[in-house]
């Protein structure tokens, strides 16, 4: 005795209609933001790769990864090789470099990422180099802003164009000093905006303005601070 033979029909449209609803992930609009989310604030040697990649995350307005959003690399402090010096951001909204530092690099190495459709878009890393030390260098500043948990006193500060501000450290808490408003083109001349222990940092305001800055640490529970430099 011989079976009948099975027809096995599939109908796609059967059963997609019987599928349940897709659910799809919004659309990101435009590139917004950009974070860092690993490798800030590593300490190595001159002429090594440091042990992690820099990377990045880009949003849009809605905190939504933008994929496809293009990023440059570069130094602003220090030498070496970035590999790559550009790339796209992946479907999470993310990308990395990989750093080589240059043999003669000391104190403070700045690799930045720049979102290359929006140039105000942009974070810095910082790379300590060797036992840089914190503490306060043997310069001339042109103010002093201490640090404490809670306050930044004073709060106000006038420097002429060129000027150097110099924050130190007397809180028990950690603190980072961000630049909020004004975008300025800050440039570091030691320590590291990432205070902790007794440490202290000097900043240098070649361009003239008014300038915000804040903890970046404790954004909701500490003033803002100002820089005029005129």
């Amino acid at each position: 005795m011989h079976n009948p033979p099975v027809v096995v029909l599939v109908a796609a449209g059967l059963l997609a209609a019987c599928s349940p609803d897709v659910i799809q992930a919004p659309e990101a609009g435009p590139p917004a933001a950009i974070r860092k989310i690993r490798g800030d604030l590593q300490r190595a040697d001159p002429g090594v790769t440091l042990a992690s990649r820099l990377s990045i995350e880009v949003s849009d307005s809605a905190g939504v990864p933008v994929r496809g959003a293009p990023i440059a690399w570069r130094f602003r402090s220090g030498s070496g090789q970035l590999e790559p010096l550009t790339a796209a951001t992946d479907a999470a909204g993310k990308a990395s470099t990989t750093v080589h530092l240059g043999s003669t690099v000391r104190d403070i190495v700045e690799v930045e990422a720049q979102v290359t459709s929006d140039s105000s878009l942009r974070t810095v890393f910082w790379v300590l180099i060797g036992d840089a030390v914190f503490g306060p260098p043997p310069v001339t500043v042109d103010a002093s802003v201490r640090v404490g948990d809670g306050y930044f006193r004073p709060l106000s500060v006038s420097i002429p164009v060129g000027g150097r501000v110099i924050w130190t450290l007397e809180g028990a808490q950690p603190h980072f000093i961000t630049m909020e408003t004004g975008k300025p083109k800050v440039r570091i001349h030691s320590g590291t905006p990432n205070l902790s222990g007794s440490g202290s940092y000097i900043a240098v305001f070649p361009d003239s303005g008014t300038f915000t800055f804040r903890c970046g640490f404790h954004w909701d529970t500490e003033p803002r601070g100002t820089v005029h430099v005129r």
